[in-house]
């Protein structure tokens, strides 16, 4: 699946997921504007763009009033996103008072984020409980029309692009592959022709688009495997078991939502307190802080940090960061690089942070921890910052007194960059570690290993590496560098990765 997905990725990661979301709706919006002007879509090109322009002005309006009441920041994404899903799901308006009603919806739309949020995070996915709130009071109605075989080529691509952002291939595929059979034991059981009833899944419904759009929100979507198998299996049982009120897209996302919401809860309160942030290697910043109260999370999952700023630039103002502390430790570190010459305007203030100021975090996930099977043993494989999370783990397993047996590869390009090395060290001598490191651009005096991940490199030091579970993180390029290199007769058991983008 690599070879297939990893360009998109590689496309995806240069840009924020905001974005990307923007992207794909409008290479949908802008297909179907095409598409009506030609006589081909049903609907009048008048009423599609007066639609659209209700629903934009609206939904900017509506956001820039919240923000200000609410005084925080204007996300010059998150507006669009929601009006461009209403403009392809609402039937369009064709008279002032049909327009005033899509005005209404839209509103509630981008109100719903600020009123029914948990802890600035909102419960609901805005575009769907706007439908919802729509079709039952009679303001307008559902229409889904983005479900049609003309758009569904377009829709593909666009899918593809938002679920390779996110990384949610898992939860996409989960929740078509339990759409498709309920909806088949539901045409069995109703005695309609099966075939005819995947047809009309397929290409004359908003399955796709549900699927890979609204469902793998980041806000109102579970951040781990397990979760997002319960969630998605449980949305596509009452998507498709054309069960009354419940069967509609809409209410059933919201069901779903508050299943996510139930495991949200039960992490805590994700706001932090800063203690200091450190440069610890040249463009290298940790940021320590305090969590308000004790967090559930596992060694090597990784939190959305969330820093309001002004003028914050098109890359907006949350990032994943990877815990590189443990969950046995007080402190949280959160690490991040600064490129050399202009980096983003979230980097420049997170070196900058005062002592003191309160973070919030908004969610936690990620799968990217350590095997219950203790025996087994493991290969670390990390470039720069890709540590942290490994920095995590092993400071657990000091914790913890666990002595599985690893042998840790960390790729620097200079010696200045190796970062924790006190950890690594005790590790080392503490546990069944053995670290070796690996530098790009070695000094004259460096004696060590040096150059790119090999699979010569890699054998000398774990020769039965198909007997291992390999974890790798670190830049995309260091990523697929290095699993390239586990292949035919030293293919691991198993390999873990874990990109860091947006260097």
């Amino acid at each position: 699946m690599d070879k297939f997905t990893r360009p998109v990725e590689v496309l995806s990661d240069s840009i924020t997921m905001y974005v990307a979301t923007v992207c794909a709706l409008s290479m949908i919006t802008l297909t179907a504007l095409v598409l009506s002007a030609t006589g081909q879509l049903g609907f009048d090109i008048a009423d599609l763009a007066s639609t659209l322009a209700v629903l934009l002005l609206v939904s900017y309006s509506a956001s820039r009033l919240f923000a200000w009441t609410f005084s925080t920041q204007h996300n010059r994404e998150s507006w669009l996103i929601t009006a461009l899903i209403l403009f392809l799901t609402l039937a369009p308006g064709d008279s002032t008072l049909e327009y005033v009603k899509l005005a209404l919806v839209a509103s509630i739309a981008v109100a719903s984020k600020y009123l029914i949020a948990w802890r600035t995070r909102h419960i609901f996915n805005p575009a769907a409980i706007a439908l919802a709130i729509g079709s039952l009071s009679g303001l307008t109605s559902a229409f889904w029309w983005v479900g049609t075989p003309l758009l569904l080529p377009v829709v593909v691509v666009a899918g593809v692009l938002i679920v390779s952002k996110t990384r949610r291939y898992l939860l996409a595929s989960t929740f078509t592959a339990t759409a498709l059979i309920t909806s088949a034991i539901v045409a069995l059981i109703s005695d309609y022709p099966l075939v005819d009833a995947i047809r009309l899944d397929l290409l004359s419904g908003p399955l796709v688009f549900f699927a890979a759009i609204m469902l793998t929100e980041p806000f109102t979507a579970p951040a781990t495997r397990g979760r997002q198998l319960i969630y998605a299996t449980f949305v596509g049982i009452l998507y498709s078991s054309q069960l009354p009120l419940v069967s509609m897209p809409s209410i059933a996302l919201l069901i779903g939502n508050l299943l996510t919401f139930y495991f949200v809860v039960r992490t805590g309160d994700l706001r932090f307190k800063v203690t200091g942030v450190k440069k610890i290697a040249p463009r290298t910043y940790e940021l320590q802080a305090t969590p308000y109260s004790r967090l559930n999370y596992l060694a090597g999952q990784y939190t959305e940090l969330s820093i309001p700023h002004p003028k914050q630039d098109s890359r907006g103002s949350r990032r994943i960061f990877s815990f590189a502390s443990s969950p046995d430790e007080a402190t949280i570190r959160l690490t991040t690089r600064v490129p050399t010459g202009k980096s983003s305007s979230f980097k420049q203030v997170f070196t900058r942070i005062p002592v003191g100021a309160t973070l919030r975090g908004s969610y936690i996930g990620g799968d990217f921890t350590l095997p219950k099977d203790a025996s087994a043993p493991l290969v670390f494989i990390a470039s720069g910052i890709g540590i942290t999370p490994f920095r995590s783990m092993l400071a657990h397993m000091l914790a913890t007194k666990d002595t599985r047996q690893i042998t840790l590869f960390y790729f620097v390009r200079a010696t200045d960059d190796i970062l924790y090395a006190k950890l690594l060290a005790q590790a080392e001598r503490e546990l069944s570690v053995t670290v070796v490191f690996v530098v790009a651009q070695p000094s004259k005096t460096w004696q060590g290993e040096h150059g790119l991940p090999t699979k010569e490199l890699f054998e000398r030091y774990v020769t039965d590496i198909s007997q291992h579970t390999v974890y790798i993180s670190g830049s995309p390029t260091l990523v697929d560098s290095a699993r390239a290199q586990l292949t035919g007769n030293y293919t691991p058991q198993r390999v873990v990765t874990d990109y860091f983008t947006g260097y």
